[in-house]
């Protein structure tokens, strides 16, 4: 059984009797407060957006499957624990749940459009997180980089080492000897690019079952169950900033000793079906002609989401430092501090 709560600005509070019927919960609220980005979600994890947006969408369409999105989150959930698993599957039932529910004339950009949401499945959520981060890393700086070596040739010396795509965060730890309370102070500010709605959702979620009892409020995913990269549960805080980590290497590829290769059809708004080749070959997934790359999580079938129920029942700094070693991508600095 759950119950929710909304304070003066919206937030959601969450409180259940099992940590089960709290994942459902989220579901349910997630989709009260963002039917439309859950559904836009879905369909750039599962590279589906040029059914509704028509041409403009074909580009992100196809490099989504090439970089094998689905599969990714299909091999990553495989790879989490039976108690994950049940988790991300509860939010998902509530997910579904609510869909089944939902008017969709009370959401505008579904009555607009015609758009019926899709089915959620157990592995959608690692999907929609992973498509959110494919180019949150140095894709895109090396890309340019070697656009900028092919055109300036030796003199690209000369440029620095920022580019277009660099990214960056801040962060900052206080100890309790500095501050007025005696307590420490973190802070973090991860650079998102501003969009509407954003990629957080602000939420609090509260366990009572006395042999697993948590109260955590932060931010979550929308489309992800927990609280993943901001957030304080009482005794311990805890935020990160983008590390900046080169963890994807890109290199050029001529096709050969090709490891799987399929077909796959992209349905286009009001033009014919677009067919588009995937393609492992021995050196990463080719995702644009003559260049593939290899990523940390099509390497290691994994994401991290184990990390996800430790963070929500973490008591000490120790605790959250040993769930984020869980942790696979994007590569995140953490500051944490506890009383």
């Amino acid at each position: 059984m759950a119950r929710l709560y909304r304070d003066t600005f919206g937030i959601p509070h969450l409180r259940a009797d099992s940590i089960h019927d709290l994942a459902h919960a989220q579901g349910l609220v997630t989709v009260a407060d963002r039917a439309w980005q859950l559904e836009w979600l879905r369909r750039r994890a599962t590279g589906t957006t040029a059914e509704i947006t028509g041409g403009p969408g074909l580009s992100w369409d196809r490099f989504s499957r090439q970089m094998r999105t689905v599969e990714t989150a299909q091999r990553a959930f495989a790879a989490c624990s039976q108690e994950t698993q049940q988790f991300v599957t509860s939010y998902v039932d509530g997910v579904n749940e609510a869909f089944v529910e939902l008017d969709p004339t009370t959401v505008p950009e579904l009555s607009r459009t015609g758009v019926a949401p899709g089915e959620w499945e157990p592995w959608t959520p690692l999907a929609t997180f992973l498509a959110q981060h494919l180019l949150f890393a140095n894709l895109g700086g090396l890309l340019w980089k070697r656009l900028a070596n092919d055109v300036l040739g030796d003199d690209v010396r000369f440029l620095s080492h920022q580019d277009p795509t660099a990214s960056g965060s801040n962060a900052w730890a206080v100890g309790g000897q500095r501050t007025a309370s005696g307590l420490p102070l973190i802070g973090g500010d991860p650079h998102r690019i501003i969009e509407q709605p954003g990629v957080y959702q602000q939420v609090r979620l509260a366990c009572e079952d006395p042999g697993d009892s948590f109260d955590v409020l932060g931010y979550t995913f929308v489309g992800v169950p927990g609280v993943q990269h901001f957030a304080h549960a009482s005794e311990v805080a805890w935020a990160i900033t983008n590390a900046c980590a080169d963890y994807q290497d890109v290199v050029a590829d001529d096709g050969s000793d090709v490891v799987e290769r399929h077909t796959e059809m992209i349905q286009v708004l009001g033009a014919d079906p677009v067919d588009v080749d995937v393609v492992e070959t021995a050196r990463g997934l080719v995702f644009e002609e003559g260049l593939a790359v290899r990523t940390s999580s099509w390497e290691l079938g994994e994401l991290g989401f184990d990390a996800i129920l430790g963070l929500l029942r973490a008591r000490t700094a120790d605790d959250v430092d040993r769930a984020l070693d869980s942790w696979v991508e994007p590569v995140n600095n953490a500051v944490i501090a506890d009383r």
